[in-house]
């Protein structure tokens, strides 16, 4: 696992510990449904977690990732999303001397926990966390075909939220996806850098 991986999952969590705190501690006020849209850049981090395979290495060339979601806030402080996640990101494996590009494109239904905490009257800091089941197809270079397999995946984040108005706000952050992809032995996971948009009805 990667520092740059290691870094953002300790933040989320120290966030998500905090939001739940928080979130315990407030008292219920506002209640609605939203819908979100959300745009990024994905850190891809490939590698073998059984150790098998071990004469490939990899080395990640990155992507970017988008979804689209719809949630329910049960107050001020706690909701719940379902979120429908693509990522698409690419590697290079490298067998013998001899490198070849992987493309992956994961997609999947998610749904999250969502922890909301004020830092002013029009900026909230927002913790996500969830774990759903995905589809990640694969290609080997120019190859036409593709190899495809589903398995479990989980998510951790937080974004800071502005609020431009009561039914509108613009969000900026970071999580990280564990996407493990169960057939082929190999350990995918994404570090997303997103800005988005929250609808509030």
């Amino acid at each position: 696992m990667s520092t740059i991986t290691k870094s953002v999952l300790k933040i989320s969590m120290a966030s998500l510990l905090a939001l739940a705190t928080i979130g315990l501690a407030g008292k219920a006020q506002a209640a609605g449904a939203y819908a979100n849209v959300e745009l990024g850049y994905t850190i891809s981090n490939v590698s073998n977690p059984k150790g098998e395979n071990s004469a490939i290495t990899y080395s990640d060339k990155g992507g970017f990732n988008g979804g689209i979601g719809a949630g329910y806030m049960f107050s001020d402080n706690f909701g719940i999303q379902l979120s429908l996640h693509d990522w698409y990101y690419t590697s290079s494996a490298k067998v013998l001397g001899t490198s070849t590009d992987i493309k992956f494109n994961t997609y999947g239904l998610i749904p999250k926990l969502r922890l909301t905490a004020p830092v002013s009257d029009s900026l909230k800091i927002n913790g996500l966390i969830g774990a759903g089941y995905t589809t990640t197809s694969m290609t080997v270079g120019n190859d036409n075909s593709s190899t495809t397999n589903s398995s479990y995946a989980w998510t951790a984040g937080a974004n800071l939220e502005f609020k431009a108005t009561d039914s509108f706000g613009i969000t900026a952050g970071a999580d990280y996806s564990s996407l493990y992809n169960k057939s082929d032995d190999l350990g995918l996971g994404t570090v997303n850098l997103n800005v988005g948009a929250n609808f509030y009805f």
